[in-house]
């Protein structure tokens, strides 16, 4: 099959170029489009009429898109009167979605969400695409190989990932404050992306002043291999998403941390135990009396922690590798289903 990969190019290799991998592991051919990089130059209307153009002239049979917040619906609609299937990922959770996904899904055929159960049954019932299901972000193998003798452990604790309050806001919850705020108190971990304003200068100027200092809260918000040394760099990475209360939605970084072979503690959400296997792959917590708890314990019980960090490596290359989670989502769309893993979601309007 001949795809149109429309997605965020400007990412790492832990972006979208890991799903151009499973793509093109599974036996096809995949062209790229950098939505945001042609809209900045040719405009928005202008970067949609060039997906049509592409698209009609690589003669291709799908339009993959990621994310996808700058492709109008009626771009979708001139795709799918062509025969062109729409299919679109989307990994970030908002409440109420976005008014732009919502629209979108009316002209999508295929939707894949991070975020399972009810979640995905509100996304089905509003935008009311042909067919909605969850998938988990994949792995890639190669990438994890690449760094395998990367020093590890370095830090005893690690945590990427910003201080924003957007429980406050009616957003997300408060795990994540509640997480940070504890963490803070204590003197063996480092932040990644602690702090950002506005304000460039003044970001400049906290950057210079940490750098100076040698703080370990660090504004800067890092990705590709800046990112991935962090994570290697661990003994521990916490984690904790925007919202908790999400059935199997987790934030990209649990996958991150657990293909690196980092030992990872995830805020506890439902139905992670059909996921992975917990307290074998990686451990959970519900509060923060636990997370303290957790840290002390697994800081000073290193084969403990070590073996768990590699069951958990083991899950993601093995089991969630991008040739397994994108011949999954290809089942869905040829076949209207997949026998691949027992926690697959499947709606169908068709």
């Amino acid at each position: 099959m001949k795809i149109l990969h429309v997605g965020i190019w400007q990412d790492d290799e832990v972006g979208e170029v890991m799903l151009e991998k499973g793509l093109l592991l599974n036996g096809h051919e995949v062209s790229r489009f950098d939505y945001r990089g042609l809209a900045s130059k040719f405009g928005i209307e202008g970067m949609n009429n060039m997906i049509i153009d592409q698209a009609t002239k690589m003669n291709c049979e799908m339009v993959f898109i990621g994310k996808g917040e700058l492709v109008n619906r009626k771009t979708l609609h001139k795709l799918r009167k062509k025969g062109i299937i729409v299919t679109l990922w989307y990994g970030d959770y908002r409440k109420p979605p976005n008014n732009w996904l919502i629209d979108n899904l009316h002209e999508t055929d295929f939707f894949f969400s991070t975020s399972g159960g009810s979640t995905l049954q509100s996304y089905f019932e509003k935008g009311s695409p042909g067919v909605a299901s969850f998938f988990i972000v994949p792995s890639d193998p190669e990438l994890s190989m690449k760094w395998r003798f990367y020093p590890r452990g370095t830090k005893d604790i690690v945590f990427t990932g910003s201080n924003h309050n957007l429980g406050g806001f009616g957003i997300g919850g408060l795990e994540r404050n509640q997480t940070i705020d504890y963490l803070t108190t204590r003197d063996d971990v480092e932040f990644w992306g602690y702090y950002k304003s506005t304000n460039n200068y003044k970001n400049q100027l906290m950057r210079f002043l940490e750098r100076l200092t040698q703080s370990r809260f660090h504004s800067k918000w890092i990705s590709g291999d800046e990112y991935i040394r962090a994570i290697i760099s661990a003994k521990i990475g916490v984690g904790v998403s925007l919202v908790q209360n999400i059935q199997k939605y987790s934030s990209v970084r649990l996958q991150h941390y657990l293909m690196f072979g980092t030992f990872y503690l995830a805020w506890h959400f439902p139905q992670i135990e059909e996921l992975f296997n917990v307290g074998r792959e990686l451990v959970c917590f519900h509060n923060i009396k636990e997370l303290e708890d957790n840290i002390d314990y697994y800081l000073v019980n290193d084969k403990e922690r070590e073996t768990i960090a590699k069951n958990g490596q083991s899950a993601m290359i093995y089991r969630y590798n991008t040739k397994n989670i994108m011949g999954m989502i290809l089942d869905v769309i040829e076949k209207g289903s997949s026998q691949r893993f027992p926690w697959i979601e499947i709606l169908s309007n068709k």
